[in-house]
């Protein structure tokens, strides 16, 4: 009788999540045909993500994007070699992180990549055709009707447009004006005497940190940012622990309509037992993605300044992620 109680209430909880998911069927106004789709992500993210970062490179005088000066030319070879590296790593990861029942797809290299491309889409959408689902559709029908060369395809370019932003604006160039300034004080203090080294040992360690702390900070902004696309998503998840809550306060009295008062209260125990373990689940997941997000975009800051600045590195470290 316990198994018939928790079979019944693990039943129950999958038609309340099921019940939470939002039926965008009604308000799907806005065609999405796979070419324009994929046109849209592709010019979305080369325009904004490697055309506008190279314009904002140049702004604050980082000669590094992409790899300019011969001062900080890249190694091709390295690039390879610490991106593979990197890759496998993060491919490791993601394994990890996808034990987890109907864990990986909401944050997913695609899903990201589907959810930036598209904002333009999805905006016009949203205020033209009160069609407010089209960041998700276009990421459903990516998974069931593209062909696996077209999803990698995509990715790719988001890798692309993500590595330009966080390692060849934000990661080089605050490396480059840590070493700069370090240099400039240099200057500005060295003594009479060159064979002195008392002013070079905090110099050449500041030139030293630079590097790290860019790297630091561009493992910061990625996966920050990483956070924030979610933001842009459908609150299907919220919807989902709104109406768990729901049903649990609700399943004594929904329970006892439906079976003799003995066995109602064996399903609702049931029940409140099986929407703990859902939350336990669900907590788990949250932080399985917050450390998949963080080993990423350390990996891609790490491989990035081992290469000397080739945004080839990065790149491959972030298909690691790729479904």
């Amino acid at each position: 009788m316990v198994a018939d109680a928790v079979a019944f209430a693990r039943l129950h909880l999958t038609s309340v999540l099921a019940a939470a998911k939002p039926d965008t069927t009604s308000s799907e106004r806005v065609a999405l045909p796979r070419l324009y789709v994929q046109g849209t992500v592709i010019s979305s993210l080369l325009a904004v993500g490697c055309g506008l970062a190279g314009g904002t490179a140049a702004a604050i005088d980082n000669v590094c994007f992409p790899a300019a000066d011969a001062s900080c030319a890249s190694h091709p070879l390295a690039a390879i070699g610490y991106g593979v590296v990197g890759g496998a790593a993060v491919r490791a990861v993601e394994g990890w992180r996808r034990q987890i029942p109907d864990a990986g797809a909401e944050r997913s290299l695609l899903a990201h990549t589907l959810v930036v491309g598209t904002a333009p889409l999805a905006f016009m959408g949203r205020t033209f055709a009160s069609d407010d689902g089209v960041s998700e559709r276009s990421v459903r029908l990516a998974r069931d009707e593209w062909s696996p060369n077209e999803r990698i395809a995509i990715q790719a370019v988001g890798a692309l447009a993500a590595a330009s932003w966080a390692n060849g604006v934000v990661q080089q160039g605050l490396s480059l004006q840590l070493t700069r300034a370090a240099v400039t004080v240099a200057r500005l203090t060295m003594p009479d005497d060159p064979l002195a080294t008392w002013w070079w040992t905090p110099v050449a360690s500041a030139s030293a940190l630079a590097p790290l702390v860019a790297a630091a900070a561009a493992t910061a902004v990625a996966a920050y940012a990483d956070g924030r696309v979610e933001r842009l998503r459908p609150a299907v998840v919220e919807a989902q622990a709104d109406a768990v809550e729901s049903a649990v306060a609700r399943c004594g009295q929904i329970f006892a309509l439906e079976a003799p008062p003995e066995v109602s209260e064996r399903r609702a125990a049931a029940f409140r037992e099986v929407a703990d373990e859902w939350r336990a689940e669900r907590r788990e997941r949250g932080r399985r993605d917050e450390v998949g997000a963080v080993v990423r975009s350390a990996a891609a800051a790490a491989a990035y300044a081992a290469s000397g600045g080739s945004i080839v590195a990065p790149v491959l470290v972030s298909l690691g992620a790729i479904e």
